[in-house]
């Protein structure tokens, strides 16, 4: 180390909190490579999970990195954003899923519903319906936990940009969504310097 060079200490708070969603959904395009194991999870299964949502700030508002009370589903919902307890008791289908359409006859809708349905998922970044008792989410991606944790992330995000702009709380330096599909599996996304503070 140069003796020019110094060390700043740079302060940090985590706050986290947690939400369980139970939900059914499949991954078509598991592959174990050549492990001789039988991809479970093309079948169409069930988990019960718990998403975590994480915010990471050097400095606090108001003496705190921001009231747990904000990180509700009532919140989202005022704000029109998708939060992680949208996605408890519902089936979760992939429009890149080729058996899609067959799963949504399933469900009640007819072939024309089927595709304008698939069309309004991939024209925006989901769309949920309720057909004959089926509370359905429709997404145009994978239904990983590695995807889902980055879909709910990018909601946060949308999130934080409401309390910069309506709330002036411009603390928030980063954000994370952590998807445990199973108690001991966790999948996690990150976005850093989510908010620019002008001074």
């Amino acid at each position: 180390m140069s003796e020019t060079a110094k060390i700043r200490n740079i302060p940090m708070w985590t706050i986290s909190k947690r939400f369980k969603v139970s939900y059914a959904h499949r991954v078509f395009n598991q592959d174990l490579l050549d492990s001789g194991m039988t991809p479970k999870c093309v079948s169409l299964h069930g988990h019960d999970s718990t998403i975590v949502y994480r915010i990471n700030a050097s400095s606090l508002h108001n003496d705190m990195v921001l009231d747990y009370t904000l990180l509700k589903k009532k919140f989202f919902d005022q704000n029109g954003i998708f939060h992680a307890e949208e996605l408890d008791h519902k089936l979760l289908l992939s429009t890149e899923d080729p058996k899609v359409k067959d799963i949504l006859l399933m469900t009640g809708v007819s072939s024309d519903e089927a595709d304008e349905l698939i069309h309004k998922a991939k024209e925006n970044e989901y769309y949920q319906f309720s057909r004959n008792g089926m509370r359905v989410i429709l997404f145009p991606f994978v239904l990983t936990a590695e995807n889902l944790s980055r879909f709910l992330c990018h909601q946060f995000l949308k999130l934080v940009n409401v309390l910069a702009e309506k709330y002036g709380i411009k603390n928030i330096d980063s954000v994370e969504v952590c998807f445990n599909e199973t108690d001991d599996t966790e999948a996690c996304y990150s976005e850093f310097e989510v908010v620019v503070v002008d001074d």
